[in-house]
């Protein structure tokens, strides 16, 4: 299986690596949206390194595909306990694999916004706002250019919320209808 032939048409840009070292180096570039390991690699176990992955607070939210000719129950279970979110076969049928990587890529995606973003403003939420203004305010220094950015607080709206409800506070949709209460 050529994973290039595969995955590149589809837009992935991929890092394959041959060594446990290729990898570490590669990881302090940049972290992957997902990681393909084969159990059985040159110098490292592949389900040894997914544990290692899995205990690493940067990468254990990251999707770990295993791709192996081993076809044993045991090593399958072996897998999922090491913390891969999925196992194929091989030989690799790329639509198959495209279908896979695709499908943890958008789920990854949904969870990250559940988490990140408030279902009633489509806001992000206070942590990944900080996230968010840091890295910005790095590249500003980096550019050496100033960052100016507004933030809104509505005084007394728990007020609204107490008088009229939650309800009636979340459909508040114009800062004009404030001004009436």
């Amino acid at each position: 299986l050529c994973l290039h032939e595969h995955l590149e048409p589809w837009g992935f840009q991929l890092t394959v690596l041959s060594t446990a070292a290729q990898f570490w180096d590669a990881l302090e570039q940049a972290v992957p949206d997902l990681i393909l390991l084969d159990i059985e690699m040159p110098d490292l176990n592949g389900l040894e390194l997914c544990r290692v992955i899995r205990h690493d607070p940067k990468l254990s939210q990251v999707p770990i595909l295993v791709l192996s000719a081993h076809r044993e129950s045991d090593t399958v279970r072996q897998v999922f306990e090491a913390g891969a979110d999925d196992y194929l076969n091989k030989p690799i049928i790329g639509s198959e694999l495209v279908a896979r990587i695709l499908n943890r890529l958008e789920r990854v995606q949904l969870l990250r916004n559940l988490a990140e973003t408030d279902e009633l403003t489509g806001l992000s939420r206070r942590k990944k706002s900080v996230e968010d203004l840091n890295t910005l305010l790095k590249l500003a220094e980096r550019q050496h250019t100033t960052l100016c950015f507004g933030l809104l607080d509505l005084d007394r709206f728990k007020q609204v919320n107490d008088r009229y409800g939650h309800d009636m506070g979340d459909r508040l949709s114009w800062l004009n209808d404030l001004i009436d209460i």
